[in-house]
């Protein structure tokens, strides 16, 4: 299942409708290891980067770290997210 979902959150054509599998791949802690990359690639993604900044806090996902700290958090809510995500995250 997690091939469908990978395939469906990383396919630009599904436009925002992708948002809620994007932030359900946090849920696939199984599968950390592959979803952790695409998360942190749909990060510049302004239909999902929002929801991708949610699933990588709520895996705490060190590997995204320094990636999100180089976001703008200026970003309306995508901001407070990123806040949250980042106080979630260990250093």
């Amino acid at each position: 299942m997690a091939d469908e979902l990978i395939a469906i959150a990383t396919d630009p054509t599904q436009g925002r409708g992708r948002s809620l599998v994007v932030l359900a791949l946090w849920r696939m802690k199984n599968t950390r290891e592959r979803v952790i990359p695409v998360l942190i690639n749909l990060l510049d993604d302004p239909d999902v980067g929002g929801y991708a900044v949610m699933a990588l806090g709520k895996l705490k996902a060190r590997e995204a770290r320094s990636r999100l700290e180089h976001l703008d958090p200026k970003q309306d809510w995508v901001g407070k997210e990123l806040k949250k995500a980042l106080a979630k995250i260990p250093v």
